[in-house]
């Protein structure tokens, strides 16, 4: 199934995603077909974001044609090649977004889905019990739940990149989220939530795209 949720010729969230990917799914099956299949991207495409993914300092990966998969060559490092500021700006760009994929931390999802259903019966009792305490004595109503544990995503991100404005991070926080690596700010709980979307609606590398 396609993604409908980012613009599929974009670079950056094309590259996003297949970094993604690779790193997980490191020992499975990763070549060209099912890389094409998830991407709706050609081979040719696919070597230009893998070029981009390696000399970003992120992965090294090379093809081995016997078992026709990419595989971990050696340690990727940012390329010490003369290349135009365009080209080191996106590079620079690449790496900071998938360094956030992997580092930042959010709270558990489940958690806060449990706090929340949970809130929404506590609120209930106590509507219940101003409306009719005789039937919902107040005395009964259990206590409210507590809140979840809110890692502070904004800190963590300036933790990682120091001296980075707060456009900056807004933008980046935005271009994952339309990657599928989605992280919304809920004011309700003054916290940044994480919910990585990106795989959600591949389920099979060989279904007809």
């Amino acid at each position: 199934m396609k993604n409908d949720h980012w613009p599929p010729g974009t670079r950056i969230y094309r590259q996003i995603r297949l970094y993604h990917y690779l790193i997980r799914h490191q020992d499975g099956y990763r070549g060209p077909n099912e890389l094409k299949h998830f991407l709706s991207a050609d081979t040719r495409m696919i070597q230009r974001d893998l070029k981009d993914i390696r000399d970003a300092g992120l992965l090294n990966l090379k093809y081995k044609k016997k078992d026709d998969n990419y595989i971990d060559s050696k340690e990727a490092v940012f390329t010490q090649k003369a290349i135009t500021s365009r080209r080191r700006e996106h590079l620079l760009r690449l790496r900071r977004l998938c360094t956030l994929m992997t580092q930042l931390e959010g709270p558990d999802l489940e958690e806060v889905d449990n706090y929340e259903r949970a809130r929404y019966d506590y609120e209930c009792s106590l509507k219940y019990s101003r409306e009719d305490p005789e039937n919902f004595p107040p005395e009964e109503i259990e206590d409210p739940p507590e809140l979840p544990d809110f890692p502070d995503i904004k800190a963590q991100y300036e933790a990682l990149f120091p001296g980075q404005s707060q456009r900056t991070r807004q933008r980046d926080f935005k271009t994952l989220s339309k990657a599928g690596y989605q992280i919304t700010y809920r004011p309700e709980y003054k916290a940044y939530l994480i919910q990585d979307l990106i795989e959600d609606e591949f389920d099979d590398p060989w279904a007809s795209p």
